[in-house]
């Protein structure tokens, strides 16, 4: 299949789940991926941080939100002045045993995940911060084509099924085909000699 151009930014947007990340990171197809934390996942983890830090329901907790949520989004350091927050909370007040683990949750989720969370330079270069579209293709495309009546795969069979067809529908598959049909023969070729 046609390679490329080195130009192209691949970007690999997930949940930031640990076994995704475990994947992504020591799976070499990935090395030179841009690797993004959604961003509606990572707000999640901040929300959870604010409720740890001033209780559930508080609308001092509420506005911390607010305002972390943007600096997060918006400046250019903005993943750093949250962790800094984070520290500070974590640091210098008394929580719960449930609150204190919470907090203490989020802030290795912030710091496992400082080099996926520079929203302002993923979006300054046009990169998705979002996995919405794609677990909506998951939903709409893989669900849709293997949950069909009747149907069972394996896991095998139906990566295959997938595979092609996102091969299909990526509109790469005259690339595919005759890349296909070339080492098909020269394999045949191969074996007959």
């Amino acid at each position: 299949m046609k390679r490329l151009p080195e130009s192209v930014v691949k970007v690999f947007v997930s949940d930031a789940a640990q076994g995704i990340r475990k994947e992504i990171d020591t799976n070499p197809l990935f090395d030179d991926f841009e690797k993004i934390v959604d961003f509606y996942h990572a707000t999640d983890h901040l929300s959870n941080a604010a409720e740890a830090i001033f209780g559930k329901g508080n609308p001092e907790g509420d506005a911390w939100y607010e305002s972390k949520r943007r600096v997060l989004l918006e400046d250019v350091d903005g993943l750093e002045k949250v962790y800094r927050s984070l520290l500070y909370f974590q640091k210098r007040y008394r929580y719960t045993k449930d609150r204190k683990a919470a907090l203490d949750k989020e802030v290795v989720f912030f710091r496992n995940n400082r080099d996926r969370m520079e929203y302002r330079r993923f979006r300054d270069n046009g990169w998705p911060i979002g996995s919405g579209v794609i677990e909506a293709a998951c939903k709409s495309v893989v669900k849709c084509r293997l949950c069909r009546s009747g149907m069972r795969w394996t896991r095998t069979g139906g990566q295959t099924i997938l595979t092609l067809r996102a091969i299909l529908k990526s509109n790469r598959w005259d690339a595919f085909w005759s890349l296909y049909k070339n080492s098909h023969f020269a394999q045949s070729t191969n074996a007959a000699a």
